[in-house]
């Protein structure tokens, strides 16, 4: 046997050693042995009887130092002292007592590159540092420097060291780190020494980094501001996902993070709220206004969280210019400044102004006089906006609804309103910034209630006027909104006005000597609002030298006792309420006389002061007194020598086209004294209206016009005077015109003068009745016409009649009455005005009318009128167009009619109707008279249709064995080998009925009962909307018009094996289409026949039962009346009915009767044997061999029989 030893020497062992070996066997027993020692065993078994002697020499080697610290992982505290790295250094070298160097790596595997490179002592200002301490006293030398291959390896170099020297030195290496926030990854400090022949193992040391919580964090927004629009529901507070919370000791967990709304009130309904949902964050709000994240969580959560926040204010009118939300975290030592953001609420304008002023106001307009003065119409009034803060506005519109005295009535502002302008047009009042600041509600406010109103009419209309005033807002998106319009009643109280007298000319020429000379014989007093008077005051003035001779009268006869009179010679004093035509008439008679046999002439004035009832003294007039020893003045006579008189009298009738003469054509204008005269004047009065004196013509080469006014014309002499026949073709071509549409029913009196140049004549008269007539009213029915067409849709809402309906009436501002007449009535039409039925006029068919109690304004009956609807209540309104025509009334004539064509659009929103639903007919089979009508009476109804049926169609849906249309045809396709294909058209068989557009059913070809002797046609009719249906069910009755035949007309029969005569082979059965035709009195089946294929077999073996037709084997199966070699036989049976004359033969029948026959010969299997046979071989002695054979004949044919035919 042989082995092999192995020697392990210890670790510091050198140099030689002996070994002994000894050998036994283990026949018997296990031994151990030592390969190092020998070892004294006592063995069971034979062993060698010598040992084996070997020595040794090991050769010394140098064993790598070994170093290690009892704990390889130190921690070092943020800003804290440094910590020494190598605590209880161990270094061990079994071969050395000195060490030569060693390298102190410091690293941080897990830092960012680039952004940590740790400093040794020689870079005190790098963030990680390592400090030592030289010990001189056991030599060790300083670092080399040039050895230093980076900033973070420190080799250590020494020729001699010993190992304590060596951990004196690395015992004093401590660690620190320098910087305010350090990195917060594990530092690595490695050490390997070397003995000068080997490296030591390398000793790691991990310095743990641990943070201290030492800075505050801090929150910074990206931005400070935000805008909420008021409605808008939810904002999200999102800082675009930017981290806005940082703290120096991020790395530590952060406990709480809060929210709070600072600007949260119970009154409104705001709220922040989170959308961050973790399992490690605790959310709690309070009211809506505080919102509390609990951690700890990292630094990056919290930051998520602030972009998770929103801002709801759910306020109708959130009212607050912006609210704050502060935010403000705490990492568990310090919290945060809290970081605000404001949200500025954004305000839409989405209400529009509220008006009010209370019930409405009755303003009460004092006429005064001369001029009235303007009177505030809404003091009071309030102008709000549920908009807040309060938003601009347009401005305002205040309309005169009924400005009747038009121009002289106006709208103002008593002062100036800042930022405010107001302009009148049109009888409205708009108010509107004036280009600087926007208005706003309180600045409209203000205008309103310095509105005022004024009338500077001198005898204002009295009706009530309406004022109405609108606020114009704007929406949010731009569009228009107006409050609802307020409005006052402004109320008139009239003044007493003061009288007016008009002598009647100006000037008087008095001639010495003359009678007493009147001065007003024309005079005329009014006053407007009193038909008496209370006084005249009468003087004479200028030049009084000849008082003592003067003196002024009136005719004492004429006055009643209700006047007195004191009078002086220059001075005439009336006093006592008495009529104005009384006090006229007395005027009238008003006289100067001068007893002076040598006058002055210089002139003379007469006053006349008018004193009114109430009033005192009123409008006064004065003649002036001329002095002419002889000239005599010019004289009228207006109306001709026709008649009595010298004044004229005429008649104007309202809206007349033709303006009218205002003197006679007869009409004279003299001078006794002259031929020629310096000037005729003419002048109306009162002047009320749109009214004029026309001078169409006249020789303007003798002649100039000189125009005061529309009515007060001079015409004066070309140099100074004109032929008196001039003057009066001019005053004959004069012609009066009165253009208002309502003029004054005050009679005009034009007075005419006259003058020679040296006196002027007496006044003459033209007088013009004014006659009214009642304007009948205007009605348009829409805001451009006075007739409108509209459509309206069956079963759809009332329709209005009308589109933006204006009404006028130039003589009444109240309307009394509304009829429409039906111009062609239909069955059914409602005509409702606000809602309710207009009821028919009882004095008249086909109208129907409204009245009202109170007359209505125009405005109000336009509104009334936008209200009038049509709609016609029947199930099916006739499509005839109605003509309904509106008339309106002012209480004395009824307005033109206007007419509204109504179209009514017909909706098909009813089936037909199809009667009856269901019917039967018999119909006899083959009827050759087709097409031929069947006895139905299918009708249909239509309520869309009364009246035509042109649109429902018939049509047979199923029933018939056709198809309705060629569309109904089937595609079929075909392919063959060649792997073409084609299409081809199946035709449908044809239709056997029809239907016409009537409902008539029609049998279009002939029906056979046989092959189908019920139809049941299903019917329907269609208004290409909805469809009814009906059944039509179609008996085809029976006729005798098919034979009685076998059937069916072939059988099959079989013969067995072994049967015997009597055999029932077959029944033979006649059938007739006609069931319904009675059978023939006699039948009789037979005879029978074999045709020619069955030759051979007798008649004999087949039998048939006249009576039943029951077909039998007639002779036993075997027999010889079979052919031989036949197994198929083919029998015609046929049958009569009837006798003599009548006898007839049906169609006949044909049996097939299979009979078995021995028909092959057997087959052996094999046609060659052979086999061996020993000699001697006993009798029946089976010699091995079968034969076998087959037969493939059926029964007994098939049984084979073997036998030995040849030896």
């Amino acid at each position: 046997m042989e082995y092999m030893f192995r020697f392990l020497p210890n670790q510091d062992f050198y140099g030689q050693t002996s070994v002994t070996v000894h050998a036994w066997d283990l026949s018997n027993s296990k031994l151990y042995s030592s390969f190092f020692s020998p070892v004294e065993v006592t063995p069971s078994g034979a062993y060698s009887p010598s040992t084996l002697e070997m020595t040794l020499d090991v050769t010394p080697g140098n064993d790598p130092p070994v170093i290690s610290v009892p704990n390889s992982q130190i921690t070092y505290v943020e800003n804290g002292p440094s910590i020494v790295i190598f605590a209880s250094l161990n270094i061990t070298d079994v071969d050395n007592a000195n060490l030569t160097s060693g390298v102190i790596t410091l690293s941080c595997p897990d830092c960012l590159h680039g952004f940590y490179r740790p400093s040794l002592f020689l870079q005190p200002t790098s963030p990680d540092v390592l400090e030592y301490v030289t010990n001189n006293d056991f030599n060790v030398t300083q670092v080399e420097n040039n050895t230093i291959l980076q900033y973070s390896v420190l080799p250590l170099a020494s020729y001699a060291a010993s190992i304590d020297d060596f951990k004196s030195i690395l015992s004093s290496f401590k660690f620190k780190n320098i910087m305010e926030e350090p990195s917060i990854f594990d530092r690595i400090v490695s050490l390997h020494v070397s003995d000068g022949h080997s490296l030591s193992n390398t000793l790691n040391v991990t310095i743990t980094m641990q943070q201290i919580n030492n800075n505050p964090p801090s929150i910074e927004l990206p931005f400070t501001s935000i805008n909420y629009i008021e409605g808008s529901g939810e904002l999200k507070l999102d800082f675009n996902s930017s981290d806005i919370i940082t703290d120096p000791d991020e790395s530590l967990p952060f406990y709480t993070l809060q929210v709070t709304l600072l600007s949260a009130s119970d009154e409104v309904d705001e709220s922040i709220s989170s959308s961050y949902n973790a399992l490690s964050i605790n959310v709690t709000s309070y009211n809506d206004s505080h919102l509390l994240f609990t951690g700890p969580a990292s630094l990056a959560v919290f930051n998520d969280i602030t972009n998770s926040i929103s801002y709801t204010n759910n306020e109708d009118e959130p009212g607050m210019v912006s609210v704050q939300v502060q935010y403000s975290v705490y990492d568990g030592v310090y919290t945060s400044t809290p970081a605000i953001l404001t949200i500025n609420i954004m305000p839409i304008n989405d209400h529009k102004p509220i008006l009010d002023i209370g019930s409405s106001p009755v303003i009460l307009y004092q006429e005064e006089n001369p001029i009235s003065s303007p009177v505030l119409i809404f003091p009071d009034i309030t102008v709000s906006d549920a908009d807040v803060p309060v938003t601009p506005v347009l401005g305002a519109n205040v309309t005169i609804e009924n400005p009747l005295d038009g121009s002289y009535e106006a709208l103002m502002l008593n002062s100036v309103v800042p930022n405010v302008e107001a302009q009148y047009s049109n009888a409205t009042l708009h108010i509107r910034s004036n280009g600087g600041a926007p208005i706003t509600t309180s600045d409209v406010q203000d205008a309103l209630r310095i509105l005022a109103y004024q009338n500077r009419a001198e005898e204002p209309n009295s009706t009530p006027r309406n004022i109405t005033v609108i606020v114009e807002d704007a929406l949010y998106g731009g569009t228009l909104n107006y409050s609802d319009p307020v409005s006052a009643r402004i109320d008139f109280i009239l003044a007493n006005d003061p009288p007016t007298v008009l002598l009647g000319q100006s000037t008087v020429l008095y001639t010495e000597s003359q009678d007493p000379l009147l001065l007003s014989p024309s005079a005329v007093i009014s006053d407007v609002d009193n038909t008496n008077l209370a006084g005249l005051l009468i003087s004479l003035s200028a030049n009084l030298t000849d008082f003592s001779f003067e003196r002024l009268s009136v005719n004492k006869s004429l006055l009643p006792s209700s006047i007195e009179l004191n009078e002086t010679n220059t001075e005439l004093v009336l006093t006592g309420v008495e009529s104005l035509s009384i006090y006229e008439e007395v005027l009238r008679t008003l006289t100067y006389d001068n007893e002076d046999l040598n006058p002055v002439t210089e002139i003379r004035s007469v006053n006349v002061i008018p004193i009114g009832v109430g009033t005192g003294p009123g409008h006064s007039d004065l003649v002036r007194i001329e002095f002419d020893a002889v000239n005599n003045p010019p004289s009228f006579d207006l109306n001709g020598n026709n008649t009595g008189g010298i004044n004229y009298y005429t008649d104007f009738t309202e809206e007349a086209q033709d303006p009218i003469p205002i003197v006679s054509g007869d009409a004279l204008l003299t001078d006794v004294d002259n031929s020629s005269l310096h000037l005729v004047s003419l002048a109306l009065s009162p002047f009320l209206d749109d009214e004029e004196i026309q001078a169409p013509t006249f020789n303007s080469s003798l002649l100039q016009l000189h125009r005061a006014s529309q009515v007060n014309l001079t015409f004066t002499g070309v140099g100074g005077s004109a032929p008196i026949a001039s003057f009066l073709e001019a005053l004959k071509a004069l012609r009066y015109i009165n253009r208002a549409d309502e003029p004054d029913t005050t009679t005009r009196r034009i007075t005419f003068m006259a003058s020679d140049g040296a006196t002027m004549s007496q006044p003459a008269f033209t007088f013009i009745t004014i006659n009214s007539i009642n304007d009948v009213p205007q009605l348009n029915l829409t805001s451009t016409s006075r007739n409108y067409t509209i459509s309206w849709t069956e079963n759809d809402m009332p329709i209005t009649m009308t589109s933006s309906p204006s009404v006028y009436d130039a003589d009444s501002t109240g309307f009394t009455a509304v009829r429409v007449g039906d111009v062609n009535e239909v069955s059914g039409d409602l005509i409702t005005l606000n809602g309710s039925q207009l009821m028919m006029d009882p004095n008249h068919n086909n109208i129907y009318i409204a009245t009202f109690p109170t007359p209505l304004t125009a405005s109000a009956l336009q509104n009334l009128l936008s209200t009038l609807s049509f709609s016609n209540i029947d199930e099916e309104p006739p499509v005839t167009d109605r003509v309904y025509c509106v008339s309106i009334s002012d209480g004395f004539s009824w307005s033109y009619p206007a007419c509204v064509e109504i179209k009514v659009i017909p909706v098909n929103d009813n089936a037909p109707v199809i009667s009856p639903s269901e019917a039967t007919v018999t119909v006899q089979e083959n009827m050759t008279n087709t097409p031929y009508i069947l006895p139905t009476n299918f009708t249909a109804t239509d309520l869309d249709n009364v009246d035509s049926h042109s649109n429902l169609t018939w049509a047979i849906v199923s029933g018939d064995d056709c198809h309705q249309s060629a569309s109904a045809m089937n595609m079929f396709s075909f392919s063959g080998d060649n792997s073409t294909s084609s299409d081809y058209i199946v035709e449908p068989l044809p239709c056997r009925f029809s239907i016409d557009s009537n409902g008539r059913v029609t049998v279009v070809s002939v029906l056979d009962r046989e092959t189908r002797d019920l139809y049941v046609l299903n019917i329907s009719v269609t208004d290409g909307l909805f469809t009814d249906y009906a059944s039509l069910t179609v008996i085809v009755s029976d006729i005798d018009d098919n034979p009685t035949c076998f059937s069916p007309q072939v059988y099959n029969a079989t013969v067995s094996l072994g049967d015997k005569k009597g055999t029932q082979l077959a029944i033979l059965t006649l059938t007739d289409l006609d069931s319904s035709i009675p059978s023939p009195p006699s039948l009789h089946f037979g005879p029978i026949m074999l045709t020619p294929s069955s030759a051979g077999l007798t008649s004999v073996a087949f039998r048939l039962d006249e009576n039943n037709g029951t077909l039998t084997l007639n002779i036993d199966e075997g027999n010889s009346g079979f052919a031989p070699m036949q197994s198929l036989y083919e029998l015609e049976a046929d049958f009569e009915f009837g006798s003599g004359s009548a006898k007839q033969f049906g169609c006949g029948a044909v049996v097939y009767i299979e009979v078995p026959f021995n028909a092959h010969a057997p087959v052996f299997t094999s046609t060659d044997y052979s086999f061996t046979i020993n000699e001697n071989t006993a009798i029946d002695t089976p010699v091995g061999l079968i034969i076998n054979a087959t037969d493939d004949d059926q029964g007994s044919y098939g049984m084979i029989t073997y036998s030995m035919y040849q030896c």
